[in-house]
């Protein structure tokens, strides 16, 4: 399980990270509040801090809060508030390795 998790890691090696800022806990506040449950709150900080480094593309296996076309309608909107945008591709991967919405 640790050999598997360092090859992880290995293939993560310079891709740049993001970091969490006080514009992003903002962003994720407002998505809170307006459009996500509590229980969300990581969901929440997740899309709002790939919103503000402003990433074009997010591949999630979460269809309940993050490829979620009906939320994201909800979302957007509070993104063009704080004069961002959500990724533009935000894709879901299913088990058996489909893509969809």
């Amino acid at each position: 399980m640790r050999k598997q998790a360092a090859l992880r890691l290995q293939a993560l090696e310079g891709i740049p990270k993001l970091v969490a800022t006080a514009e992003g806990e903002r962003l994720a506040a407002a998505f809170l509040a307006s459009a996500l449950p509590a229980k969300a709150a990581g969901d929440a900080a997740h899309l709002a801090i790939a919103t503000v480094g402003k990433v074009k593309y997010v591949l999630t296996w979460n269809c309940n809060h993050l490829a979620n076309a009906q939320l994201l309608d909800r979302l957007e909107p509070i993104a063009v508030t704080a004069r961002l945008q959500t990724p533009a591709g935000l894709h879901a991967r299913g088990t058996d390795g489909s893509v969809g919405l």
